[in-house]
């Protein structure tokens, strides 16, 4: 990574098959990122935080003011996202 950023946070439901898969994909790309802490937001239990977070759609990952939602994150999609921070 080129900044200092190193937390990023998951904004996820345990319900959304699609947020599983991008959180196993965050969790594998963890190997070549190893300083990377990933901190995990279960949108039903914490709603008020993904709204303060400017979070709308689910899966979404957020690292400083940079964010990544989509319908369906690809490994490629966020390990693309990891490097430009």
């Amino acid at each position: 990574m080129k900044s200092a950023i190193t937390r990023v946070t998951l904004y996820h439901s345990i319900l959304c098959p699609r947020c599983h898969l991008a959180g196993r994909a965050l969790a594998e790309l963890k190997a070549d990122f190893p300083a990377l802490e990933i901190r995990r937001v279960e949108v039903t239990l914490q709603p008020l935080s993904a709204l303060a977070a400017g979070v709308r759609m689910i899966p979404c990952l957020v690292a400083g003011t940079d964010k990544l939602s989509g319908f369906m994150l690809s490994k490629t999609e966020i390990r693309a996202f990891l490097n430009q921070l």
